[in-house]
């Protein structure tokens, strides 16, 4: 079997765990079997300094509160004098002054902020444990640091899940956003960690679903699992202990295929399990991990 091409985008996950308790997220609800913890720096440094030249993006969140992490500006920092893009999401509640000035200050391109609601009860139902004024806040207070520093970055993106406690005021969050002076507003579907029921955020609108119901309660995805990956393909997630997984879908990795602290990019690329996976993607029965994939 042929496998074409080499990476050119790279999840890292430099934090596991996280200060909210949301009821879309497998850290949130305490499902996540794997050991939470912080990634260590210098592996961090190590792992960038074996990337292949084709990595031009790399994002600094995957299950788990990015700014919980103490060096993440160095992270950033680390990743920018290698002229490569960083991105990164966050629930915007422990983005203070100190935290927004250091991003700036490393040269953060884009930052995703989860505002998901259009006030304190709307934005509770899902982001339990944070507090809306202090995210809107916070990010306003990012911008007006943004530009007295006189730079563009980071871009600012105002992200809202749509649940069923905040698709009927879409356009209230999306005006918040505007007076903040976000870069862009943008709507993403809400992911459920257990499909054998219905959860309580479950949208009406079936406009904002990524799932379909059947007639026993149980959900599955409205698409099916392409039989050619390309997320597969051009990336792939760095845990926090520098396990390899294929996607950010292997929430508990399940398909490890391989540990940077000892294993390099083109042997993960090449070894037994990533051509097993190439061809299960490519075949009837996908890997369990796709039944979950947008």
């Amino acid at each position: 079997m042929i496998l074409w091409g080499k990476p050119f985008a790279i999840t890292f996950e430099t934090v596991s765990g996280c200060n909210l308790q949301c009821p879309g997220c497998e850290t949130g609800i305490g499902a996540l079997e794997r050991k939470s913890g912080l990634m260590d720096t210098d592996e961090f440094l190590l792992v960038l300094n074996k990337l292949p030249k084709t990595v031009f993006h790399i994002n600094l969140h995957a299950q788990g509160e990015p700014l919980l992490h103490n060096d993440i500006g160095n992270f950033i920092r680390l990743a920018r004098q290698r002229k490569i893009f960083v991105s990164m999401s966050t629930n915007g509640t422990l983005l203070n002054q100190s935290i927004a000035q250091t991003l700036i200050n490393a040269g953060l391109n884009h930052i995703i902020v989860s505002l998901d609601g259009f006030d304190q009860k709307s934005y509770s139902e899902y982001r339990k444990g944070g507090d809306f004024d202090t995210v809107v806040n916070n990010t306003k207070e990012l911008i007006r640091l943004r530009k007295k520093s006189g730079k563009n970055s980071p871009f600012v993106e105002i992200q809202t899940v749509v649940t069923k406690h905040n698709e009927n005021h879409l356009n209230s969050i999306k005006r918040i956003a505007k007076s903040i002076g976000a870069d862009v507003f943008t709507l993403k579907t809400a992911y459920v960690p257990d499909l054998s029921s219905l959860p309580s955020y479950f949208t009406n609108n079936k406009k904002y679903r990524r799932y379909k119901t059947s007639k026993n309660g149980t959900l599955s995805s409205i698409k099916k699992p392409p039989r050619f990956c390309f997320r597969q393909r051009s990336g792939f997630v760095v845990l926090n202990n520098m396990d390899v997984v294929p996607c950010c879908f292997d929430k508990n990795a399940r398909w490890k295929i391989g540990n940077l602290t000892s294993d390099s990019f083109e042997s993960i690329l090449k070894n037994e399990k990533s051509i097993l996976l190439q061809k299960l993607l490519q075949s009837k029965n996908p890997p369990l991990m796709c039944e979950n994939c947008i």
